[in-house]
């Protein structure tokens, strides 16, 4: 009986000992992959930034920059030659039925309509 119950204990602290190395893996690899998506992101928004300026360089009305984590994607935003009316924008940028990032992203693009502005994604 007190093999068993030796055997037992050994066996816990076994076990006790992989969890705690696999804990540790899984928070090293969690800790990787937030470091390597943090480092996409700075590199994705240095190169909107190139974007912006080259786009500066070219076009009078460009006004802002942005990277959307959301969609990878970067938005320049100009300045429009010819602003809609706020019917229009309220036309082109209904959020009946939306919800989430989708929402989001509509209101931005009917905030940026409002001001004259719109946005080209690169």
């Amino acid at each position: 009986m007190l093999l068993l119950w030796l055997f037992l204990v050994i066996f816990n602290i076994f076990i006790e000992k992989n969890d705690y190395i696999a804990q540790k893996e899984l928070t090293e690899r969690m800790d990787r992959l937030d470091a390597e998506k943090k480092e996409y992101i700075a590199q994705q928004k240095q190169s909107c930034l190139e974007i912006y300026q080259a786009e500066s360089k070219k076009w009078s009305n460009v006004r802002d920059w942005r990277y959307v984590e959301s969609r990878d994607a970067c938005q320049i935003v100009y300045k429009d030659s010819e602003p809609k009316t706020k019917a229009q924008c309220e036309k082109n940028y209904s959020t009946e039925g939306l919800s989430g990032q989708l929402f989001i992203d509509v209101i931005t693009e009917k905030l940026m309509c409002l001001d004259g502005n719109f946005a080209k994604e690169f």
